[in-house]
């Protein structure tokens, strides 16, 4: 089947409302921002339920929603006018001269773009991978910094869903990174929710760029093409799955962690950073010997001496690297990869970022996204669950999930985002080989980890008759089915749902986000007929174990019961008593 399509039902440009100064200098990029040039824009969403129309409507509220979006863009871009510029290479043969800036005066403007879905909010958040029509969500697919010359530096794609709406951001990762992203996002957001008419920024951007002592106003490259040093990447098929961690899950590891090293000092980034890396490198199944890296990006502001302001637009961003053999890294405890973590974080001084940037000067590296930067035994994170993502509303309350596009995924690339509820809690969404992501979530330590305790439960015969007859009382066509099987199939075929099964739909209970559960127990036990031009391939019977684990994983979200299923073994007993069903979004509520 065919993945649904994304239609363009318009674009345009959206140019700064008034100009701040008539002519704008240019912005010479620093040595933070050239070394992005071979990489992808930035790309990062948020779903939203689609605002309704009453009767007493007179306008279109999607209507609504599109022209304040344009008109708060183009007040936001007054202030973040370098958004709304282009790249240009200034290049001279005698004496030789290459250098890239941001032109802020000769460029249409930003990129709006209006498009429609013929899919659901349950469309993009039950499957158990996100689907990859969530890149289509997205403008600039596939392109590269570089690609900055000819293209906008920013363009907004919203995307109206059948009831939801998609708001997808993609910025050039020379011009920003995360931290001025969600800045900018942020100020959109409080732009479109200001009453006055030409409202101001809270935190206005500090748009000169960094340069280290003795250096500057620009950076003369050793190059006369950008063919020497832009390279285009296409990754091998990846499975790309979000994993919930609770606030108390991580506290649980971080006091494991600083229990082991006999400290205080590992933090919650640390611990469940150490827990990934572990349990990552142990799914790919390596030898013992090689050299493993957990490499993540910093902020630099506050690290130089002077700090930069924590409004500086421009990539302010270094990767720092522990490292430990695959056999140290595994015969240890979570303790010593924190730790490990914890000393790179704090070797990077001002000293370390002054000592970079003079090497680099003497050697300009310009990153890629292909083999340079991607280590078979390493894992790569990136984004924040500090950034404030969750604060953009744009009239709509707060957003149900976040996404991003294709931009700079890699076999280990791990993004970090806060839960929806808040209060310390994280999302990561983890890109990995079909293989190795199986071998993640069957993952003991992994899984111990995410739900931060083991429970056992038992199913009474009396509970499992009272699951079963709920779920045969589903509509047919009801948004919780897998769409290749419904409950007329399961009356008209009962022996098709075994009692072992049971232990399956409590996961339903137990979890935060029943429908992705339920999804998974059917892609499993049902998997989608092939289509009439496919090959059917014979498809091994997972074991209950083996689902149950599934399941545990892919069911974290925000609605349900707080209490989550860990799985023992597979004889294993469950208990539940006093149990609720409690699916908001579809009204429903079972109690038993």
């Amino acid at each position: 089947m065919n993945p649904p399509i994304v239609q363009t039902i318009s674009e345009c440009f959206v140019k700064p409302q008034y100009p701040v100064e008539e002519v704008k200098p240019p912005i010479y990029l620093a040595a933070w921002d050239i070394t992005m040039l071979s990489l992808n824009y930035i790309q990062k969403g948020l779903l939203f339920i689609k605002p309704q129309t009453t009767t007493n409507d007179q306008e279109n509220p999607v209507k609504s929603l599109l022209d304040r979006l344009k008109d708060s863009l183009s007040l936001t871009l007054v202030h973040f006018y370098s958004l709304a510029g282009r790249l240009v290479t200034l290049k001279q043969e005698n004496p030789p001269l290459y250098s890239v800036y941001i032109d802020c005066n000769n460029s249409p403007g930003a990129k709006f773009i209006y498009a429609t879905a013929d899919l659901t909010i349950a469309d993009i958040l039950s499957p158990v991978d996100v689907p990859v029509v969530v890149q289509s969500f997205f403008d600039h697919d596939r392109a590269i910094n570089h690609d900055g010359h000819s293209m906008s530096l920013l363009s907004i794609q919203v995307t109206e869903l059948i009831d939801g709406i998609f708001i997808g951001c993609s910025a050039n990762h020379a011009v920003v990174d995360g931290t001025a992203y969600w800045q900018f996002f942020n100020s959109l957001s409080q732009t479109f929710s200001a009453q006055e008419k030409n409202p101001g920024i809270s935190q206005p951007p500090f748009l000169e760029r960094w340069f280290p002592r003795g250096h500057g106003p620009m950076h003369n490259l050793p190059f006369s093409h950008h063919d020497q040093f832009l390279r285009r990447f296409e990754p091998p098929p990846l499975k790309e799955r979000f994993f919930h961690f609770s606030s108390e899950s991580i506290a649980k590891l971080k006091a494991k962690a600083n229990s082991e090293t006999k400290s205080t000092k590992i933090s919650s980034f640390q611990s469940v950073s150490a827990l990934v890396w572990r349990c990552v490198i142990r799914a790919r199944r390596l030898p013992r010997d090689p050299e493993t890296t957990f490499r993540c990006t910093v902020n630099n502001r506050s690290r130089i001496n002077p700090p930069l302001p924590n409004e500086y637009f421009g990539n302010s961003v270094n990767v720092l690297t522990a490292n430990a053999t695959v056999g140290e890294l595994l015969d240890h405890g979570l303790g010593r990869a924190a730790w490990r973590l914890h000393e790179a974080v704090e070797a990077h001084t001002d000293a370390a970022v002054q000592q970079w940037a003079e090497k680099w000067i003497e050697d300009p590296v310009i990153s890629t996204r292909g083999p340079a930067l991607y280590n078979p035994y390493g894992v790569l994170e990136s984004s924040s669950p500090r950034f404030r993502m969750y604060e953009n509303e744009f009239g709509m309350g707060k957003a149900v999930a976040i996404r991003s596009g294709y931009a700079n995924k890699l076999d280990g690339k791990v993004m970090f985002y806060p839960g929806y509820e808040g209060g310390g809690s994280m999302d990561l969404e983890v890109n990995l080989p079909p293989e190795t992501m199986a071998a993640l979530e069957s993952d003991e330590e992994f899984m111990d980890g995410l739900n931060g305790e083991k429970r056992t439960f038992k199913i009474s015969k009396t509970l499992l008759k009272k699951l079963k007859s709920w779920v045969r009382s589903l509509p047919p066509i009801h948004p919780i089915l897998y769409p290749h099987f419904s409950s007329e199939q399961l009356k008209e075929n009962p022996n098709s749902f075994p009692d072992e099964v049971g232990a399956l739909f409590l996961s339903i209970v137990a979890s935060r986000h029943p429908a992705a559960c339920f999804i998974a127990c059917f892609q499993l036990q049902h998997p989608r007929p092939p289509a009439s031009d496919e090959k059917s391939i014979p498809r091994p019977q997972p074991s209950v174990e083996a689902m149950i684990r599934r399941i545990i994983l892919c069911g974290s979200r925000r609605d349900g019961l707080v209490t989550t299923l860990q799985l023992r073994s597979q004889r294993s007993l469950y208990t539940a008593a006093n149990v609720q069903i409690s699916y908001k979004d579809y009204g429903l509520k079972y109690e038993f």
